[in-house]
């Protein structure tokens, strides 16, 4: 009997039968319910399905290709996956609108001004220039800039692998948690180019560097990660809740007095450097309202929906991608499992490394609720550090249940990505067929060639981006000019009017753009135009609002409302 059981014709049968369940059960959902049947198997005797995923493991001799893999091999593997995820949707020339903001203030720095002198947004002042300077290589080409960006996505995923190899060498395989991370970031939504991703390339950093203190115990690593963090808190402010993290990592460590002193002196350095160049330059008060004062009070400000949006992303999860779901269903399942054996029956002990990985977990939820707003970018914290504890399991069992589960996900991710990321690898008609771009097109052919004309965009950024204009709104982001805790410390500085839309509008730029739903958004005046001057044109553009490609989410409301003034 015991030959029988382990028997490669057995072993053989096994795999072939699983697979065809796979195979035959192709929807997610259904799959769902294979990884749930699983699942009670696991609660009820988890001895046979240990024996059950042994022989899958056996058979496709997953545990010696684990073992023995090659790391640029994994590299490589990671960044043809990342780019078939990331690349079926550049299709869509907007994503989400926030994008648009950040790259026309970081187009600014190329006609030679700092951020925020001309152009605003409440962002830090490095992101500008991480977009000033991947749209300065892709030669201003949106389409070119989105893939560059995919490149820091890359670099984050390679952070993730070496901090998951130095932290937990004996558990499971790296490319494991990079691969649950490109499966959360290859979510509709978290393909876009927000702050929280620049951020994140350089908290990665200063993570991985100051393992390498934890290991050495050279101070050089310590300082060097200090800048790191403070370079992160310089692209997005609430990135800073993660100094809770390396307060309690340096803790642990001997000398705690001295190191964090050396710790915080790296921070100071791109904060004093930043600090120094807006004083020197006179915009010392928009630099400190921006940083500190805004952020303060906007977080301070309004009802929090953090727990209700939280809700809504796991129900759009599951209706969308259950697969990806009920690995995170097992996450919590599994670690809730390891931490209340460590509580209540005091079974086992938790290391010094989870202890650290976890503390930054917590860290990056907090984050996502002290923000107040619930939007689901700021979840990429969590999902960074969440693929780090992901395969550090005490049990066999589990990992491989977690290892089965996501090479189904993988599979079928590829599958749903693969077509779509090989058509738009045709760049040119991608970008040919951006419908902004054709209408910023019209626009410029309204002018004579060379000629020098305004623009006051209150929606539609991206136009003013494409026809290298700056925006005569110094607020770029419409929503911002609703937001008291942000327009009003604006307006005290002197840094705009208390009737700046008005006031803009009054001076009659050569062009108006407006849309739909910043009719809804501000009093209706400052977008009937042709009511108010008759030296104003409507350029008809249905058949570039109509386009598919214009955005994912097809915002039905942002229509269309570009006016030209009559020479």
């Amino acid at each position: 009997m015991n030959s029988l059981k382990n028997s490669k014709t057995i072993n053989l049968f096994i795999n072939f039968g699983f697979g065809f369940l796979i195979y035959y059960l192709r929807e997610t959902f259904l799959y769902g319910f294979i990884i749930i049947f699983l699942y009670i198997i696991y609660l009820l005797n988890s001895n046979f399905l240990n024996k059950f995923l042994t022989s899958i493991f056996n058979f496709f001799n997953f545990k010696s290709y684990l073992r023995h893999t090659n790391i640029y091999v994994e590299f490589i593997f990671l960044f043809i996956f990342l780019f078939i995820t990331q690349l079926s949707l550049v299709n869509y020339e907007i994503i989400d609108w926030d994008i648009a903001t950040y790259i026309v203030v970081g187009n600014d720095i190329g006609n030679g001004n700092l951020p925020y002198v001309t152009q605003w947004d409440d962002k830090g002042p490095v992101l500008y220039y991480f977009y000033f300077i991947l749209s300065f290589l892709s030669g201003e080409n949106f389409l070119l800039f989105k893939i560059f960006s995919d490149i820091v996505l890359f670099l984050i995923t390679l952070n993730l692998y070496l901090i998951i190899k130095k932290l937990f060498p004996n558990n499971g395989s790296p490319i494991s948690g990079s691969i649950i991370f490109l499966l959360f970031m290859s979510l509709p939504w978290a393909t876009s180019e927000y702050s929280e991703l620049f951020s994140l390339f350089f908290l990665s950093i200063s993570v991985n560097v100051i393992i390498n203190f934890i290991k050495s115990n050279k101070f050089k690593y310590l300082f060097l990660s200090g800048i790191l963090f403070g370079m992160s808190t310089l692209i997005n402010q609430g990135s800073g809740i993660f100094i809770f993290g390396f307060v309690f990592l340096i803790f642990l460590q001997n000398n705690f007095y001295q190191n964090i002193i050396k710790f915080v002196s790296g921070i100071g350095i791109p904060h004093i450097l930043f600090f120094l160049i807006y004083y020197v330059n006179g915009f010392i008060e928009i630099y400190i309202t921006t940083l500190f004062k805004i952020p303060f009070l906007y977080t301070s400000s309004g009802s929090n929906n953090s727990i209700n949006e939280l809700v809504v992303f796991v129900r759009e999860l599951y209706f969308s991608n259950i697969n990806l779901l009920l690995i995170l269903i097992l996450l919590v399942l599994f670690k809730t499992s390891e931490y209340f054996d460590f509580f209540k029956k005091r079974n086992g002990e938790i290391k010094k490394n989870s202890l650290i990985v976890n503390c930054f977990l917590v860290s990056s939820f907090l984050f996502y609720f002290l923000s107040g707003t619930g939007y689901k970018h700021h979840l990429f914290y969590v999902f960074f550090f969440i693929s780090i504890v992901s395969l550090n399991l005490k049990k066999d069992v589990q990992r491989r249940l977690l290892i089965a589960s996501l090479v189904v996900s993988f599979v079928i991710s590829i599958g749903s990505h693969l077509n779509t990321s090989i058509s738009n690898l045709n760049t040119v008609s991608v970008y040919e067929n951006y419908p902004l771009r054709n209408v910023a097109d019209i626009i410029n052919n309204n002018f004579i060639e060379d000629q020098d004309f305004s623009i006051f965009a209150l929606d539609h950024q991206l136009i003013s981006y494409y026809l290298d204009k700056p925006n005569t709104s110094k607020i770029i982001h419409p929503t911002n000019y609703k937001e008291e805790s942000i327009y009003g410390e604006l307006v005290k500085i002197g840094y705009i009017s208390d009737n700046e839309i008005r006031n803009q509008i009054s001076l009659k730029p050569d062009v108006i753009i407006c849309s739909g739903e910043t009719k809804s958004l501000f009093d209706p005046y400052p977008c009937n135009i042709e009511d108010l001057f008759t030296d104003y044109t409507k350029i008809e553009l249905n058949e570039y609002f109509e386009s598919p490609n214009r955005s994912y989410y097809k915002d039905p409301y942002r229509t269309f409302e570009i006016y030209l003034k009559q020479s």
